[in-house]
């Protein structure tokens, strides 16, 4: 063998002793994902089923659904009591999202201790994207499914207020907190940020249920005027998700309009419901689809926990 020869088998064991260490070194830190599609997003993080530790924190948890193994994050406010009866707000994040969305993006835990709720913040499949019924191209799981599991593991565990259970969804998380109003009959009250039901989507058995959906008048992503998008569904406008709700609750036909927040917000109020339940719309001007990035969250966030306080089932 030559020198020469013998230089360049020294360079290529070189090189792979190299790339060898860098990967071990990479799978030692748990960064050896694969990349799950175009947008190489991780899957949510997987384990066993898990009991419920019964102490003020937010942990999180894992269930067998259908087969498929879904995880959660559950909330139990600042001086949790066991032996009190607590109400329970879902949080549903936005597409390719995560169950720590609504914590580390919004700050909402500090509200569900405020106002002494129990929160599930739940995580979507298929890389975080919710399956709200009609076109949906990814593996089939169910959401009302995977909601009723959390909903009795949660009644199991703890003592929840069963009139008092709610969902507030952001985006595709509120596309499901329609859907699900829809398809379950557990929820006294659901408040959609940025999302409208889709048409055909309302059930002639679907269950009176209170609405507040907030809407960005500029939104283009789920638009504020309806119309068909680029995730195959056809959206009904802001205005007429709103008034579809008032119809399923038996509301005045007409809305009562009040400007708020110094005229930022326009409130559209179904009220007079022959089944208690309004159906309000909340256009907030001049605000794109992230309606939280235009609006003062204090204000919004007390809006909403004192709309649910005031509707139960």
């Amino acid at each position: 063998m030559t020198k020469r020869l013998f230089m360049k088998y020294l360079l290529y064991a070189l090189i792979f002793i190299t790339l060898f260490s860098a990967c071990q070194r990479i799978l030692n830190r748990g960064g050896g994902h694969l990349p799950t599609g175009k947008n190489t997003r991780n899957s949510a993080p997987t384990g066993e089923e898990t009991d419920l530790v019964k102490e003020a924190s937010i942990k999180r948890y894992f269930l067998n659904v259908n087969g498929d193994n879904r995880t959660f994050l559950v909330q139990l406010p600042k001086g949790y009591d066991p032996s009190q009866t607590y109400p329970v707000i879902f949080f549903f994040h936005s597409i390719h999202g995560h169950d720590t969305g609504w914590i580390k993006n919004r700050g909402v835990n500090e509200y569900v201790d405020k106002y002494k709720y129990i929160a599930v913040y739940g995580q979507g499949a298929n890389g975080g994207v919710w399956n709200i019924g009609g076109y949906y191209p990814l593996k089939k799981v169910s959401e009302p499914n995977y909601v009723m599991e959390m909903y009795n593991w949660l009644k199991q565990n703890t003592k929840i207020d069963a009139r008092r259970v709610y969902a507030v969804g952001t985006s595709n998380g509120a596309l499901l907190a329609h859907y699900l109003a829809i398809q379950t009959n557990i929820f006294a009250a659901i408040v959609p940020i940025s999302g409208s039901l889709y048409t055909d989507e309302m059930k002639s058995n679907a269950q009176p249920t209170a609405v507040l959906q907030i809407h960005g008048m500029q939104d283009r992503t789920i638009p504020y005027n309806g119309g068909f998008t680029k995730y195959q569904y056809t959206f009904l406008s802001a205005e007429n998700s709103v008034q579809t709700w008032a119809e399923t609750n038996g509301c005045n036909a007409q809305p009562t309009v009040t400007n708020l927040l110094g005229g930022k917000v326009t409130a559209r109020s179904y009220t007079n419901c022959k089944s208690g339940k309004p159906a309000i719309l909340y256009s907030i001007s001049g605000a794109a689809h992230k309606v939280a990035d235009s609006i003062d969250l204090d204000w919004l966030f007390d809006q909403v926990f004192s709309f649910l306080a005031k509707n139960e089932r």
